[in-house]
């Protein structure tokens, strides 16, 4: 759904889905986009929204093909993701946050969002361990990546950008850190993800002395 309406700001973007919030003053509920948010959602759905001041805004609504679900439903009690998996997922752009992390739930993912490394890393820190990826947005963070492997060293770490220019920090911030480039794919994030915590788990299961 496209407008050519006023559009939002960047500082506004981040709380469009909250319950109660309303850029009308009194003549808002606040709670339109968050309804549509939550129905969406248990549909196994997404919400996208790209806006600009001035230019106005586009909603984009996902959901999965017919029979995904039951291949899903396969896929959680394959051995794939056999038990819970959580990850935290850090992006500054809200909509390709909120994009990644239903995508991932859907994946059967635990899901918890930071909006920049300093909330990312705060999030690390009150789980206590309890993590098991990280999927980033901006791969040149080494600070950030050198903080989250300092509290899980054997979580795998999946970068995403637009292009390969943050390749050199999946080669130079350890081992079992991935990047995909391209444009922004949700479903192709889930996969990968999938793929790269069952071969990290795979391999921590297998007996020491056994070649991967």
């Amino acid at each position: 759904m496209k407008d050519d309406g006023i559009g939002m700001d960047e500082a506004t973007l981040p709380y469009i889905f909250d319950p109660a919030f309303t850029t009308k003053g009194s003549r808002g509920s606040g709670f339109g986009l968050s309804n549509v948010k939550t129905i969406v959602e248990q549909a196994n759905g997404f919400v996208v929204v790209r806006s600009e001041v001035g230019k106005g805004s586009i909603f984009t609504v996902g959901f999965p093909v017919a029979g995904a679900r039951a291949s899903e439903s396969a896929e959680r009690t394959s051995g794939v993701i056999a038990h819970r998996v959580t990850v935290l997922v850090v992006d500054r752009d809200a909509s390709t946050r909120n994009a990644a992390s239903n995508a991932l739930r859907g994946a059967g993912f635990e899901v918890h969002e930071g909006s920049d490394t300093v909330r990312g890393l705060a999030i690390a820190r009150r789980q206590r361990g309890e993590l098991d990826l990280l999927c980033l947005a901006h791969p040149n963070e080494m600070d950030f990546i050198a903080g989250f492997r300092a509290l899980y060293p054997r979580a795998p770490v999946l970068l995403w950008s637009d292009s390969a220019a943050g390749g050199d920090a999946s080669e130079s911030s350890g081992d079992w850190v991935e990047h995909v480039t391209g444009p922004f794919d949700s479903t192709a994030l889930a996969t990968r993800a999938r793929d790269l915590v069952a071969r990290r788990r795979e391999q921590s299961d297998r007996p020491s002395g056994v070649a991967s």
